[in-house]
């Protein structure tokens, strides 16, 4: 059986031209909560394998993730979006519904990934 995230994915990639240029090729969402000592290097790991944008869901953090994360933000590689105690999987599917057409790939990824 397939997730509802997977029918989603695979009901919007049908409905997409193929030929339209996007603003990024890969990005990453995620959800954090805390992460900030990892952070860093979690994106700077897949910067280098090619991730061009990250959009993370803060699920009330209370360490300085903010600090951590702000030359990314400044470089507009990182776009944050507040998301306290909500699931995990609602917050993929904002990030499907809201920047579908942001990126040609979204990669849904744990901090604890690489």
């Amino acid at each position: 059986m397939h997730s509802p995230i997977a029918l989603i994915g695979g009901w919007l990639a049908r409905l997409r031209d193929r030929r339209r240029q996007f603003r990024h090729e890969l990005a990453v969402c995620a959800i954090f909560k805390n992460e900030a000592p990892y952070i860093a290097e979690w994106l700077t790991f897949h910067e280098g394998v090619g991730v061009s944008h990250f959009y993370l869901y803060n699920d009330a953090s209370d360490d300085n993730f903010e600090d951590v994360i702000a030359p990314w933000v400044s470089r507009g590689m990182v776009t944050v979006t507040d998301w306290p105690t909500h699931p995990q999987v609602v917050a993929y599917n904002d990030c499907i519904r809201r920047f579908r057409m942001d990126a040609r790939w979204i990669a849904f990824i744990d901090l604890d990934e690489f």
